[in-house]
């Protein structure tokens, strides 16, 4: 952004970060501008936040899995 000559504050790129990403992340970053840590995180911070979300994501999803158990079906047997 230098090399440019424009300049922006670290509250004006975490702001924008946060406007540019999916829609699935706007739960997150209104309750991150709600609480004003969205204020006070600096742009690599904010990084590291959803970083960290996404892992415990992962991490929840992965731990919940169960695997899949076969279909039994019971035959019905008849006079012999």
């Amino acid at each position: 952004m230098h090399s440019y000559k424009v300049t922006a504050t670290q509250q004006e790129m975490v702001m924008r970060f946060a406007e540019a990403l999916p829609p699935k992340w706007s739960q997150f970053i209104d309750l991150l501008k709600n609480t004003g840590l969205l204020d006070t995180l600096s742009i690599y911070e904010s990084f590291r936040s959803l970083k960290t979300r996404m892992k415990k994501k992962f991490e929840r999803q992965k731990e919940f899995q169960f695997p899949k158990i076969p279909r039994y079906t019971l035959e019905v047997l008849g006079p012999e």
